[in-house]
């Protein structure tokens, strides 16, 4: 994801020390999921869907490797015929 697409500004502060940036981007995927839990259940039911979009709950690279693992599957299968 985009840096401009993200729902809250990265913590990218040249000062701040590993540590510091490791606890700020901690507590942005904290803010992150429970915003996603206050949607599901509040907002959800009235949408009229019946799945949860996977990016609520993956990161874009879990997203894309799920996908790769998925891709090299059917392919080894089509193998075989």
């Amino acid at each position: 994801m985009d840096s401009k697409d993200q729902p809250e500004p990265l913590s990218e502060d040249p000062e701040l020390n590993d540590y510091e940036l490791n606890k700020l981007n901690d507590l942005r995927n904290k803010i992150k999921k429970d915003r996603d839990r206050w949607f599901i259940e509040n907002r959800y039911d009235d949408l009229g869907i019946e799945t949860v979009p996977k990016s609520f709950w993956l990161s874009e690279e879990e997203i894309n490797e799920r996908e790769s693992k998925l891709d090299e599957y059917s392919q080894s299968v089509l193998e075989d015929y």
